[in-house]
This record gives structure tokens, C-alpha cells and sequence, in this order.
């Protein structure tokens, strides 16, 4: 067993290692332990096991290695951190059953190899999940004194939280990770911190926690894609989240109400279950989250910049920034009358009320009783004007997690009132939505956007479907965490049957309470379609288009917004059902008669189509750089300002340039690579256009500044990964041909 000092002095490390395996210097490095003292030299190999950790049917010899011939290794098998008197290792080490080998190497200077660990799964049950492992000292978390995973000696027993005891603390402490894909691959394995996670749910057995990945310990980041859901592929942060106060109910709905939301314009983490394993030890189901922090921000939002994030949780507490900013709004909102029209164009000037109206009609419709002050929201002056928007998480007391009848629950009263109780709903957790239900204009925004949530996301059939779909996921996996934990397998059906009940019956409670409570008047039909290649919004939100029409139902007093937008090459022509001329309408619905709308688009002709086109195309191009020319087969002189270049996910707006017949342009990504490449090239290039070419596939448009398609070519590579040219042999020839 390590002592507390032995632990710190593993915390606080600084560890360099990228470099050493190139040069093969050697980097010595003061370690401070926990009294400041005892430098000691710390030399930059690994200890190497074979075969490597994974997943084995029957028993596994493993045999560690040192690169220097003259260290002795050190290991243990129970998490605990090796040092001189762990077991040396003199030959392989079988073991017939799961456990995490975590080894260190000494030279006779008293120099010493970082920690490193390997779990090796000796016939575990197959799974197509992740799979967690961390390694770390037991006597942090099991001794009855002092472990994390222990009441302690200093806890007040009285009250749900149980506060002050050990699984209270917020301090970091240094683990072995690894990460394991559902193929089985090892994606993430490196020293980290480990901490504590969460609120009352801490009081559990199985505790939530974070994994922090720190260069003093290890790798700086966890470098893999882990959620399929999103593109981000880096990480200083992972939560293993026990479900919440969801824990031993339905284990899920936290993560199935995220799924609802999924298109949603709202921040919110990315999740994938997973089986966790402690020491060897099998730890139960958690949820892999991404931690919500100024860099989950600035990854989710084109890399804002870190240092100008403002994060603020529950009431001001500050997690990032200055809260100076949030203080004065509060401050504006509760001296200023919002039914005053300049006082609410400030307000929107500071807060994006669409994404606040969203957020909190999402809390009324669960009926989140625990969303008082369960809130995160945060700015920069780097995104959406610099407005406040607010944060989806811990959504674990909605769909009725405490009351089967839930769904009747008077949610607008509680998420309104003026003296609410401490908890869980006070009155300073209200005043915002109060303050903007001042004002009219928000209030038709918040009822229309409720209805187009109602009409869609809260559609009971598309909600019932997706918890459906969870459940099923869960079905073969969860039995493994019944039994770590002694929960009841009759319990998870009853709250998974209680969601779908909510899910039934909540949106016709919801309609009938926005009737009453906002003076709606009767509900009047809406269909909305489009023809052609463009889209209709509705109320600045909903999205219809050809391939997805909408019917649904507004209110008679209410109206409602109707916005079409051609795509690239077609235009607005006219409306179908309703006399208006503009694309921009407001729908008025008083007449209560049912709608049947048709938004026409057509397609703009131009007189240069076929005369101008894409000649040659260079993609995925590691020398010069990702390239295009276009040629100008026509009589006439052109001025391309306002040219779009767009392919299948960006678009570039091209300078001013006179294209003279029969002549060519290129357009670049990199202008000095590609003169660098091609120095004898003449002609005038233009750039630099902010995206790459697909090296698989991709297509490409272009269009004049009236928005008439002048040429379009699509490209399927049969041998992706290397750099490729595809030219036009002759100017008069079909791009469509290739």
C-alpha cells in the first residue's frame, strides 16, 4: 500500500517524453513531492508489455520490457502504484482472470520510468460498448478514513447530500486510463487526473467521474473520435457519468431526452454508454460525456478562443471569465419594464431569446422540477454578437422521475413564480423568463416556438420511438449493472413504461395549458410545403423543403411567420394559398380557416451556362495545395466579383477579376504553395478559399452573382488518400460526362 505522499508525488509531476524517442536525449525533471523535497531523476522509457492489454477468452502470459537492459520493473496488480517494494518482475506474469498491471522501471542512478498499466479482460462478457478501465491507488478510494468512494469522518449525516463526506472533494489525483473502442482497440492509454463528479448523485455507490488528461501526467489530450454523434476528435475532458439521480431507475434519461432534442440549435453534451472498470474490478454502466467547460465552447463553436468565454452556473457562480457583464443584465432586468419595446431590444441585445425560449420550454415540457438553479449559459464576445445562451445538461428529473403523473404537472406556474421556495425553484431562477413575458413580441415568440416544438419534436410517436430505441440498446447490457449494484430489473421497466406514458400524454396537457395561460384562442391547421429547390421557415425556426413538408397546428390569436429561401440557382416565385407577393410573410390565423400554403421556387437561367466551367481541379494536393481553374468560354469580358464557389459543405466568395474570353483563372487554397509548386505559372491566381476538396468525393458548383448555377461537376475517387488532378481534355466538352 502507497502512502498519501507517496500519491501526491505522482499528482504533481511534470512528465516530458515527446522528443526523447527521436534524439534520444535524456530530460531530467525535478519531481516535487508532497513536503517540496527529494528531487529525483526521471528517465523518459516506457516500461513495454507483451501483448499488449485487451481482451483474451482464456488466461494471458505477459511479459514487461525496459528499453535500458540494466532497470528492474516493479509491478502490481490491484491498482495500487508500484514502487521498490512492489514484486519485482523476474518472468511472465499469467493471470487467469481480469487485472490491470501497472509497472515501473528503476535504473541503478535512481532514475525511474514514468507509470504505466495495461487491464487485460481474461473472459468478460462480450460486448458491442466501449469499455472504460482506470487504475488507481485503492487506498484513495476504499480506506475507510480517507477514500473518496468512503463516507469519512466528517459528514453531516442529515440531509439528502450527506455533505462533508469524503466523495465531496474536489481535488485531482493521479490514475492509469485506458479507453477501449467496441472493436475491442485500445484508442486512449496514459497516465491522467481523476476526480469526483457530480452532485447528490456523489451520495451513490457507483460514483460519477472525470478524467483529465494533462501533459504533466501523460498525453496532453485524448485524441480519437469518441462519439459518432460529433465531429470532435480532442479532449482534455471526459465525464463517466452514473446516470444522475436517474441511478437505478430508468439509467438513461438524461441522455434519451438529449437524443430528443437532437436537432435542436442548443449546446448540449455528446454521450455514449459504456462499461467502466475500477482496479480490475467491474465497475457498472456509466454514460461517456464530454465535461461542459470553456473547452467543450470552444470546440463546439470554431475554436473560440478560450480566454474570451464567460461561463456562469446556477445563480452567478463564476466558472470562466467575468460575470460583470450577466451581473448588469440582472441588474437592467429587474429595475426596467420589458412590455417598454427599447427596453426588450436591449435585452435582446444581451441574451439570444430564441435559445432561451427553447431552453426553458424544453425544462417546462419534462417538467424538470430540478431546473431552478441546475442552469449554465455563457458568452463571448467571439460568438452570436456576444449574447448569453444557455446550456442543456442534467435533465434527470424530467419525464417524471419522482411522480408517475408527471405529465399533469402546472409547469408554467413553477417555472413563473414570483416567491418559490430555496429549492427548487426561487425567485431569482424565474425572474428572467418573467421579465421577458413582459414584453408581447417575446410572448408570441416563446408560445410559436413552443407550438413548432409540439408539432414536431414533441410529437408523441417520435419521442416514444427514441426512448423505445434506448431501451432496446440498453436491454442486452444493463443486467450486468442489476447485479453490480443490486438494483431491481422490474424498476427500470416501470420508469421506462412512465416516460412513454409522459411521452403520450404530456403534449395534449401542454397544448390545452398554452391555450389557457397565453389566451391562444382555438388551434388552426397549418400545412406548409415547397416546390422546387428552396425552403420555407417557419417563425424564423422550423425548416420545410420538398423533401420534408410540414401540417401542424398554431393558434387562432397568434401569428405566425412564413420566410422562403431559394437555394443557390433558383429564385422565389410566388406563393400558393395565401395573396402575398413578398417572400417574408406574417400569417395572420384569425379567420380560423385551415391553411394549405405552397412556396414556388424556380430556376434562374443564365445566358452563360455551358460557356463557363471548371477546367481542372487539384484535390487533397500535399505539395501545392488544394486548386481549381475555371475557363471562360464565352465572347464576353466578365467581371467575377460575387462568383460563388460552394462545394458539398462550404462556399467562397470569389474578389473582383475581369475574365477575358477564352481565358483562365485559378482559384487556390494556398497561394504560396501553389507558386511554390508551379513557378512558371502566368497567369493570375486568386485566393485563398477557406476550405479543402473531399479526397474521396465532393461536388462542386458555381454561381454568378444573381445566383444562376453557371457550371457544377461531381467527382467519385476510386483510390482515396493520394493526391489527384482531374482535367477537362477540351474546353467544349460536358463536365456531367465524367
Amino acid at each position: 500500500m502507497v502512502k498519501k505522499h507517496e500519491n501526491s508525488y505522482y499528482l504533481n509531476c511534470l512528465i516530458i517524453k515527446n522528443f526523447c524517442y527521436k534524439f534520444l536525449f535524456f530530460f531530467i525533471l525535478l519531481i516535487i513531492n508532497n513536503n517540496n523535497l527529494n528531487a529525483q531523476i526521471l528517465f523518459p522509457q516506457e516500461v513495454q508489455f507483451e501483448p499488449e492489454g485487451g481482451f483474451y477468452v482464456d488466461k494471458v502470459s505477459v511479459q514487461l520490457s525496459h528499453s535500458d537492459k540494466k532497470s528492474k520493473i516493479y509491478y502490481t496488480l490491484d491498482g495500487s502504484v508500484p514502487n521498490k517494494s512492489s514484486p519485482l518482475y523476474k518472468d511472465f506474469i499469467v493471470l487467469d482472470s481480469t487485472k490491470v498491471i501497472r509497472a515501473i522501471a528503476y535504473n541503478d542512478d535512481g532514475s525511474k520510468s514514468r507509470i504505466e498499466a495495461a487491464t487485460y479482460f481474461v473472459n468478460e462478457p462480450s460486448s458491442d460498448w466501449a469499455v472504460v478501465s482506470l487504475a488507481i491507488e485503492p487506498e484513495m478510494l476504499f480506506d475507510t478514513i480517507k477514500g473518496l468512494f468512503e463516507v469519512g469522518v466528517n459528514s453531516h449525516i442529515e440531509g439528502m447530500g450527506n455533505y462533508g463526506a469524503n466523495y465531496w472533494s474536489r481535488k485531482e489525483y493521479f490514475m492509469n486510463a485506458e479507453i477501449f473502442e467496441s472493436n475491442d482497440s485500445c484508442v486512449y492509454r496514459s497516465p491522467c487526473g481523476f476526480r469526483l463528479f457530480g452532485g447528490v448523485s456523489r451520495t451513490f455507490p457507483q460514483k460519477s467521474i472525470a478524467l483529465i488528461s494533462r501533459i504533466r501526467y501523460g498525453e496532453k489530450r485524448i485524441k480519437h473520435r469518441l462519439f459518432p454523434q460529433t465531429k470532435e476528435d480532442k479532449f482534455k475532458f471526459l465525464i463517466l457519468r452514473n446516470a444522475g439521480s436517474d441511478w437505478g431507475k430508468a439509467h438513461g434519461r438524461d441522455a434519451i431526452i438529449n437524443s430528443i432534442v437532437d436537432e435542436w440549435d442548443i449546446d448540449k453534451q455528446a454521450y455514449r454508454p459504456a462499461h467502466v472498470y475500477i482496479n480490475g474490478e467491474y465497475w457498472g454502466v456509466y454514460y461517456i460525456r464530454e465535461k461542459i467547460n470553456a473547452y467543450f465552447l470552444s470546440s463546439h463553436h470554431n475554436q473560440v478562443p478560450q480566454d474570451s468565454v464567460d461561463l456562469i452556473e446556477h445563480r452567478w457562480a463564476l466558472r470562466k471569465g467575468s460575470k460583470k457583464q450577466y451581473l448588469n443584465l440582472l441588474n437592467f432586468l429587474e429595475n426596467n419594464d420589458l412590455s417598454d419595446q427599447r427596453n426588450y431590444e436591449f435585452v435582446k441585445s444581451q441574451i439570444n431569446v430564441e435559445n432561451y425560449a427553447d431552453y426553458k420550454l424544453l425544462q417546462i415540457f419534462i417538467d424538470n422540477v430540478d431546473a431552478g438553479g441546475n442552469i449554465k449559459f455563457w458568452r463571448s464576445d467571439y460568438y452570436d454578437e456576444g449574447r448569453w445562451n444557455w446550456i442543456l445538461y442534467d435533465t434527470d428529473w424530467g419525464f417524471g422521475l419522482m411522480k408517475g403523473d408527471a405529465y399533469q404537472a402546472g409547469s408554467f406556474s413553477f417555472h413563473t413564480a414570483e416567491n418559490g421556495p430555496d429549492w427548487p425553484n426561487p425567485p431569482w431562477s424565474t425572474l428572467i423568463l418573467r421579465k421577458l413575458l413582459e414584453n408581447g413580441e417575446f410572448r408570441d415568440l416563446f408560445v410559436n416556438r413552443f407550438c413548432d416544438r409540439l408539432n414536431t419534436t414533441f410529437l408523441s410517436d417520435t419521442m416514444i420511438a427514441k426512448i423505445n430505441r434506448h431501451q432496446e440498446m440498453m436491454a442486452v447490457e444493463i443486467p450486468r449493472q442489476w447485479e453490480r449494484w443490486n438494483q431491481e430489473k422490474w424498476l427500470w421497466k416501470v420508469h421506462h413504461n412512465r416516460m412513454r406514458k409522459f411521452a403520450k400524454m404530456r403534449p395534449e396537457i401542454m397544448w390545452d395549458t398554452l391555450q389557457h395561460h397565453f389566451s391562444g384562442g382555438e388551434k388552426v391547421f397549418v400545412e406548409v410545403t415547397a416546390e422546387g429547390r428552396g425552403a420555407v421557415f417557419i417563425n424564423n425556426n422550423l425548416k420545410v423543403s420538398y423533401v420534408r413538408p410540414f401540417h401542424g397546428h398554431y393558434f387562432e390569436n397568434i401569428p405566425i411567420t412564413l420566410v422562403a429561401r431559394p437555394r443557390l440557382g433558383y429564385v422565389f416565385s410566388h406563393w400558393e394559398g395565401i395573396e402575398a407577393s413578398s417572400p417574408f410573410v406574417t400569417l395572420d390565423l384569425s379567420d380560423k380557416i385551415p391553411k394549405e400554403i405552397r412556396a414556388v421556387f424556380k430556376l434562374i437561367e443564365s445566358p452563360l451556362k455551358n460557356q463557363i466551367m471548371f477546367n481542372e481541379i487539384s484535390c487533397f494536393n500535399h505539395n501545392s495545395g488544394d486548386w481549381l481553374e475555371i475557363y471562360n468560354g464565352s465572347d464576353v469580358n466578365l467581371n467575377i466579383e460575387n462568383w460563388i464557389i460552394k462545394n458539398k459543405k462550404k462556399e467562397y466568395n470569389l474578389p473582383e477579376h475581369w475574365l477575358a474570353p477564352d481565358d483562365y483563372i485559378v482559384i487556390v487554397r494556398d497561394s504560396q504553395r501553389f507558386r511554390a509548386s508551379f513557378p512558371m505559372y502566368e497567369k493570375q491566381i486568386i485566393g485563398n478559399f477557406d476550405f479543402g476538396l473531399d479526397k474521396e468525393t465532393d461536388r462542386l458548383e458555381l454561381y454568378s452573382q444573381d445566383g444562376a448555377m453557371l457550371d457544377t461537376f461531381t467527382y467519385s475517387i476510386i483510390t482515396p488518400g493520394t493526391s489527384f488532378t482531374i482535367d477537362l481534355k477540351r474546353p467544349d466538352l460536358d463536365n456531367g460526362d465524367f
